[in-house]
């Protein structure tokens, strides 16, 4: 059975509003620009907390930025996770996010999509949504989603019975930004219905 994690298990009111990160803490995710972009959010909107999962050489000193920048009380460290505890963590939170722009696959993305949660990377232009069930991927997949986008606002990859696949495809990220907006609640909606 999966375990679950309760937001009162990290000190958390039940009605917070969770943005979650999953992943190691080391300079190239960039968390300390993420933990300075919060601070201009958490000022405008009460609920919202930041909870960061994982462990590395950079968490000792992002905990010292978030007693700089008074954010101690709405920022949650749990240091490092079980892979087989991530997904109990992303079913608690709200949204994932993420600063990072080393990345191209983070498989990061990939969990909190399967969580059915929103994850956009702030600096990306195009997102590729892909859903490792789907027989269709190769190695070339996303690379032949690139290059279809051209000036559209997305490639959906088609199957075999002529059926668009929308978790196997690529999105310019303003679209899909617009395009979740316009859908209201999103977290517990199945990725699949978001996308269609």
């Amino acid at each position: 059975p999966q375990q679950r994690i309760a937001k009162a298990d990290l000190n958390l009111p039940e009605d917070a509003v969770v943005a979650i990160y999953v992943g190691r803490m080391s300079g190239e995710k960039s968390l300390d620009r993420l933990l300075r972009l919060f601070t201009y959010v958490a000022d405008e909107y009460a609920p919202l907390y930041l909870v960061l999962v994982g462990d590395g050489p950079e968490l000792e000193s992002l905990c010292s930025l978030a007693a700089a920048l008074n954010l101690t009380n709405r920022v949650r460290f749990t240091g490092g996770a079980r892979y087989d505890r991530i997904p109990a963590y992303l079913n608690m939170a709200d949204f994932f996010v993420s600063t990072s722009v080393s990345e191209v696959h983070p498989l990061t993305f990939i969990e909190a999509a399967a969580a059915g949660l929103p994850a956009l990377p702030p600096a990306s232009e195009v997102v590729a949504v892909l859903a490792a069930d789907l027989p269709a991927i190769e190695a070339g997949t996303v690379d032949a989603l690139l290059a279809s986008i051209g000036d559209a606002e997305g490639a959906v990859a088609v199957d075999a019975t002529g059926r668009p696949q929308p978790l196997l495809a690529a999105y310019r990220t303003a679209a899909l930004r617009r395009a979740l907006a316009s859908i209201g609640e999103l977290h517990g909606r199945p990725m699949r219905r978001l996308l269609e």
